[in-house]
């Protein structure tokens, strides 16, 4: 009965942001702030195209289908965080215990886009930390006490397999596909930029990629390549180092970039050349969909744990 009344009382603020993605922009622009959610950091759980995630107030984790306007609950996950969706999975980082030599005392749960029930990640136990989320792969991190060197590692989620790679190889979690079963190469774009300038052999040009362009952050300029010869200035750069990780604002979706830097939230479209830059509150985050950017504007911290944030959905 308790956990029906818990859902019961999300119906109406759901109902209310979905209603929402359903107006212009204007109109959104004019309308209520959005929904409020919890500890989104540090980004926007999302496959940066149709659905994102976040933590209710109360402790539940919600998926927002982006095309449809409608809602999920994550069950059997109160109080985890939405950390990344993909595959179809959302990975949650849930509250940990005190560790032991048996036990890393991490914790994440994996569930689906569609809602419903959340499993733990297989392994869980055995690794600090988890990252990101495939259909079949997440990379995580393992404790150095336990594994040695061998600090980073694939695990199927699955079968509880696990390919571990050297710290010098930490580069390999961003070119891979975790959607493939025997975890392939990722489809990103592999050419070299031609940036300009000399290069010293100690210098690297940052890179980030994805599978339609390149992102450049290179002498204090933030650019996107179509191809090693073609470009267009972004923005300020010194935004990310040597190439881009999850962690970092810099996201590429199938027709929008985004990036933030304090309070300023930018997208651009690689497809039609629109852009997106709006002030916030610093901390505030930003994530590309199909057809517009899903932002977390940062309101306040109350308690000792707790930041809330406004979601808005904006169709562009």
């Amino acid at each position: 009965m308790k956990r029906f009344a818990l859902i019961s009382a999300l119906i109406p603020a759901l109902a209310g942001l979905a209603a929402l993605a359903m107006l212009p922009p204007a109109a959104q622009a004019a309308g209520r702030p959005g929904i409020t959610a919890i500890n989104i950091s540090p980004q926007i759980a999302s496959d940066n195209d149709r659905y994102v995630a976040f933590q209710r107030r109360n402790g539940m984790p919600v998926v927002l289908d982006t095309w449809r306007g409608t809602f999920k609950v994550l069950r059997g996950a109160w109080h985890c965080h939405p950390r990344d969706i993909g595959g179809g999975r959302v990975l949650m980082i849930c509250p940990h215990s005190r560790p032991t030599k048996k036990n890393s005392g991490f914790h994440a749960r994996t569930g689906s886009v569609r809602g419903g029930k959340t499993i733990p990640l297989v392994k869980s136990r055995e690794i600090s930390d988890a990252f990101e989320i495939g259909s079949y792969w997440v990379p995580v991190e393992l404790p150095k006490e336990v594994y040695g060197p061998f600090r980073f590692a694939f695990l199927n989620w699955r079968t509880g397999a696990l390919k571990k790679y050297r710290p010098t190889h930490w580069w390999a979690f961003g070119a891979m596909d975790l959607d493939h079963p025997r975890l392939g190469r990722a489809d990103i774009q592999t050419f070299t930029p031609e940036v300009g300038g000399s290069l010293s052999p100690d210098s690297t040009v940052s890179v980030c990629r994805g599978r339609d362009v390149v992102i450049t952050d290179w002498r204090g300029e933030l650019r996107l390549w179509r191809d090693r010869n073609h470009s267009v200035l972004l923005g300020k750069g010194h935004l990310f180092y040597d190439v881009c990780q999850w962690h970092q604002s810099m996201r590429i979706g199938r027709e929008w970039v985004t990036w933030s830097r304090g309070g300023a939230l930018h997208a651009y479209n690689f497809r039609t050349g629109e852009r997106f830059d709006r002030r916030y509150k610093p901390g505030s985050r930003i994530t590309p969909i199909r057809d517009g950017v899903v932002v977390a504007v940062k309101r306040k911290r109350y308690g000792k744990y707790y930041t809330s944030y406004w979601v808005r959905l904006i169709r562009l």
